[in-house]
Order: C-alpha cells, then structure tokens, then sequence
C-alpha cells in the first residue's frame, strides 16, 4: 500500500513539472457550459419504427384491388394497408389483390406452412392442394402494394 503511495506522488509529481497542468478556466469550462449545450450534446435513441396493423373489412361487390379472403363458412373479408393481421379463420380461397406480402397458416393435419404473394396472385386451397380443402390462416403480413390486379367477386 505504501508502494502504491509513493507512484501515486510521484506520477503527481511528474505531471506538475512536465506541464500537465490546465489553467482553471479551461478546467472548468465543460463545468460552466449552459446546460442546453451539454443536452445537445447526447445522442438519442432513434424511435423504434411503428408497423402499422390492417385489419379486416367488408369487400366491395363486384371486383377489388384489395386483398381478399373467402373463409369456409362463407364470410369472406377484404383487408387494406401494409402491416400484419391475424385473422384466425379457416379459408378455402386467398387473392392478393395489389399487395406484396406472405400469410402463414396451418393445414388440417396440423403442418405450418408460409405461402409469399405478390399482385395477381390467386391461391385456392383445394384437397388435392391442402388435406381437407382449407387452411387456417394465422397472420397476413402485407409489405406494399402496386400495380392494377384485381380479385374477382364472389
């Protein structure tokens, strides 16, 4: 301990006499500095980016752009906007519409499956397709949109 006294002093020492030394007002100039200058200083985090949710909503009669899905009971829905939705329905038909994106769903025999779509994109889930003829959608995520295509009615 006595060791690490004696460096100490003498490092203090050493500083003194080679000009370590800074004159008070710059010493203390950080000190003294308005506090909006010092608030500047920091740098935030950036926001974390908001995905926006679509949802369900009736479909228009006749032919849409939107994304449309037929369920097996026979309420179809449509959905519009970018983000992701769970509409937890067993679906025998989806159409794309004008958006890009993918839907996830499981098969009646309990396999998870990812299908990508892009506009145009008409997917019927037939038992040749998909055990039973249906699938059960988990999420819809729609990423953007373009182009003309249309969904048929019905």
């Amino acid at each position: 301990m006595r060791k690490l006294t004696r460096l100490a002093a003498a490092a203090v020492g050493i500083a003194a006499s080679v000009g370590f030394a800074l004159p008070m007002a710059a010493a203390n100039a950080s000190v003294s500095a308005p506090t909006a200058q010092r608030t500047a200083a920091i740098a935030l985090p950036a926001a974390p980016t908001i995905v926006p949710q679509i949802a369900r909503q009736g479909c228009p009669s006749g032919r849409t752009h939107l994304t449309k899905v037929w369920i097996f009971t026979g309420r179809d829905y449509c959905v519009r906007g970018t983000g992701s939705f769970n509409p937890n329905s067993w679906d025998v038909a989806f159409c794309a519409g004008t958006a890009h994106g993918h839907i996830i769903f499981w098969t009646e025999t309990g396999v998870r499956k990812r299908l990508n779509f892009a506009p145009g994109n008409f997917f019927f889930f037939t038992p040749a397709q998909e055990p039973g003829g249906e699938v059960h959608i988990t999420d819809i995520t729609i990423t953007s949109h373009s182009g003309t295509a249309l969904c048929p009615p019905g």
